[in-house]
């Protein structure tokens, strides 16, 4: 395609950031690269472009190939993203910047395609004999997923929706109180946080349950709130992505849980945890709509780079349909071109019907 320009996330300062997947995926297809470092984490990514550099020498390639730009200045980013020379644009961040950067590339002379990969709430939904089942592990699994990696994974369950049981709850509740989480990863996200945790605390007809608070560096409380489903439509800052240790359990009948997933944003992934018993055909039906990864009976917030991967789903969560994790997450980066009626010796040489790279080809 060209020069892909590449964005680092906050909160992957490798696996998502000026070496993470985007940029391993672009480069991987062809294309060079330039990434605008995220401004949390200057230094490491100033010593990953050292070494990729590095390596581009060791390999005979050109470290032109491979560059970043700092700055924390807003036009950096216009400026990158309107660049004639920029023909794709990776991206993993915030629904804002996400759109701002979708609305830039649209601009543009020549639009080019963004592939923003952004927020979501990741839904679990939890039906009454799971509870019977497997109470207190699935009580304290969906907490521990929460606050994974301090709850800064875009893949975090931020929506718990459950039948009303008390003791399920009390379980939850019990387990966070245990527990504390690593700072932050900067002092942004720590202020948003406790900000956005503050506000929702002080709601009416909201139980808000806490964990053990860190005091060190970007230290917060972990908090979970506790809700019922009218509370929560009605209140549109419970169902909105919040960075950081919490999520919000909304108790509901199980009979509403079609409706209530077919209210919902697109997502990254969304989990059904149940039994086989559980006659799950149509709520599954509505889920695999609105998110990328559908997930029977596991957690989502680990994310594994295999073929089968994807890490994607409709908007808000990601700016296309594709996915920014595994082996296809290359494809965004590429783009086709036919050969039609020329000779064996002009063809490019996975082209050839002598196939000298061996490479697999499907001939028709």
């Amino acid at each position: 395609m060209g020069v892909v320009a590449i964005f680092a996330a906050s909160n992957f300062p490798l696996a998502f950031s000026v070496a993470g997947g985007d940029a391993a995926s672009a480069i991987a297809a062809g294309n060079a690269i330039v990434a605008k470092a995220h401004p949390s984490h200057p230094n490491t990514c100033a010593t990953i472009e050292s070494a990729i550099k590095s390596a581009l020498k060791k390999c005979g390639l050109s470290e032109d190939i491979y560059s970043i730009v700092q700055g924390v200045s807003p036009d950096i980013t216009h400026w990158l993203a309107l660049h004639d020379d920029i023909k794709a644009v990776g991206f993993t961040g915030s629904e804002i910047v996400g759109r701002i950067l979708v609305n830039l590339a649209a601009t543009r002379k020549e639009p080019i395609p963004v592939f923003a990969e952004m927020g979501s709430l990741n839904p679990v939904f939890v039906t009454k004999s799971a509870i019977a089942e497997r109470s207190e592990s699935l009580a304290k699994g969906i907490i521990d997923s929460a606050l994974m990696g301090s709850g800064q994974f875009c893949t975090k369950p931020g929506l718990v929706f459950t039948p009303q049981d008390p003791d399920f709850i009390a379980t939850m509740k019990s387990h966070l109180a245990t527990l504390s989480v690593a700072p932050l990863l900067s002092k942004s996200i720590a202020d948003r946080f406790s900000s956005a945790i503050a506000k929702l605390s002080s709601a009416g007809k909201i139980e808000v349950a806490s964990g053990v608070t860190n005091e060190s560096g970007f230290g917060v409380t972990p908090t979970i709130f506790i809700t019922d489903w009218a509370t929560a439509s009605a209140n549109h800052e419970l169902l909105e992505e919040h960075f950081g240790p919490t999520t919000v359990v909304i108790t509901c009948d199980e009979n509403q849980y079609v409706e209530i997933a077919s209210s919902l944003q697109g997502q990254l992934t969304a989990t059904i945890q149940g039994t086989d018993a559980d006659k799950t055909a149509e709520l599954l039906a509505v889920l695999k709509e609105k998110a990328g990864r559908v997930i029977w009976n596991g957690f989502p917030t680990g994310v594994a780079v295999t073929s089968a991967m994807n890490h994607g789903g409709p908007w808000p969560s990601s700016s296309s349909h594709t996915t920014s994790v595994g082996t296809d997450a290359i494809y965004r980066f590429m783009r086709p071109v036919a050969y039609q009626g020329f000779a064996q010796s002009v063809l490019p040489t996975p082209l050839q019907d002598a196939n000298a790279w061996a490479v697999p080809q499907s001939i028709n």
